[in-house]
């Protein structure tokens, strides 16, 4: 009887792999194939070109910048231009003078000639000059007032520099018209009658503005905040204020209508008459009769204009009075010292 052999049924040859038949092999379609044929050699041409882009950036990122040179201006608007200013104060200190007391004003600019277009035949015949030719405007003034135009040419060479050619021309101005009223200067600001409670409230605020002492002038305006100064006349002697009856307000409308009740801000005008104090040690200064306006101008911001106790919070120079600020002339984390305060120390 023959024994029974032994089966290992974990041996290698003794194992089979059961098929799964719900498991089927994943296979692309033919265009799927086409589009990951070519992504893998475009991916394989551009990895190089991506390289060597990298790299040209990353060196341009540490390459030395040279400085730019500031270009040179000339500081001279023209050549001719000082020929020009020299020969029209020679014209007028000639004697007698075209211009009785005249002066300049002011130089308007000027205009460089154009050298005409001309034909073979024209430039054999009309002889050109080598140099240009700027025609220079000035504003002038007579003893009288009267304001004159002014035009002087002159020659200007790279060769031989410039010359006046000629005498000045001289045009009266017209004068302005007379009539018309020139007290409104702000632009945006309905027009009011200046309320009497604000004027003591303004002659407060010039004796503080004059008085030299930034404490005064900064309680004056009631600003609270102990870091802001500002900053006052002095060497004042005395002062007197002009008020103007003139005020301006940002007009508040109600319902659709103009409030007629007191604005709370308004803008007015004021001319400060100043003396001042005569240098140490210097006698007063005599004057015989007045000439002239010698006051000088400020708009100011008022606030709380329809209470009894208005307060100047801002000024600034005629025709400001729109745009000024609350406490908009005060001086950041700087200690200002009263004038009487420095003689001391």
């Amino acid at each position: 009887m023959a024994k029974n052999k032994k089966v290992d049924i974990w041996a290698e040859d003794n194992l089979a792999e059961k098929p799964n038949r719900a498991s089927k092999p994943v296979e692309l379609s033919e265009r799927w194939q086409r589009v990951a044929r070519t992504y893998i050699k475009v991916a394989a041409w551009s990895f190089p070109i991506f390289l060597v882009l990298i790299f040209a950036v990353y060196g341009s990122m540490n390459e030395t910048v040279a400085p730019v040179q500031a270009k040179t201006v000339n500081q001279v608007d023209s050549a001719g231009k000082a020929t020009a200013i020299q020969t029209v104060n020679t014209w007028m200190d000639a004697k007698p003078s075209p211009v009785d007391g005249g002066k300049i004003l002011s130089w308007d600019g000027f205009d460089v000639q154009p050298k005409p277009k001309l034909t073979e035949d024209e430039a054999k015949a009309i002889p050109q000059p080598d140099y240009d030719v700027e025609i220079h405007h000035f504003t002038v003034v007579d003893r009288r007032g009267i304001q004159y135009l002014s035009d002087v040419a002159v020659a200007v060479s790279e060769a031989n520099g410039s010359s006046a050619l000629g005498t000045p021309s001289l045009n009266p101005v017209a004068t302005s018209a007379t009539g018309w009223s020139g007290s409104g200067t702000w632009y945006g600001l309905a027009p009011i009658s200046a309320p009497e409670s604000i004027r003591p409230a303004v002659k407060a605020w010039a004796k503080a503005f004059t008085s030299g002492d930034p404490d005064q002038l900064r309680l004056i305006v009631s600003d609270p905040d102990g870091d802001r100064s500002y900053m006052p006349l002095s060497g004042v002697k005395a002062v007197t204020v002009e008020l103007g009856d003139n005020a301006g307000y940002v007009p508040e409308f109600i319902d659709g209508r103009l409030s007629e009740a007191t604005p709370k801000s308004v803008v007015v005008q004021v001319k400060l008459k100043i003396t001042w104090e005569p240098e140490s040690g210097a006698e007063e200064p005599q004057y015989v009769g007045q000439s002239g306006d010698a006051s000088i101008t400020y708009d100011l911001l008022i606030n709380k204009a329809d209470t009894a106790a208005p307060v100047v919070v801002a000024w600034g120079g005629p025709g400001s009075g729109q745009h000024l600020k609350t406490f908009g002339n005060a001086i950041l984390d700087r200690e200002l010292v009263a004038a009487s305060d420095k003689e001391e120390k």
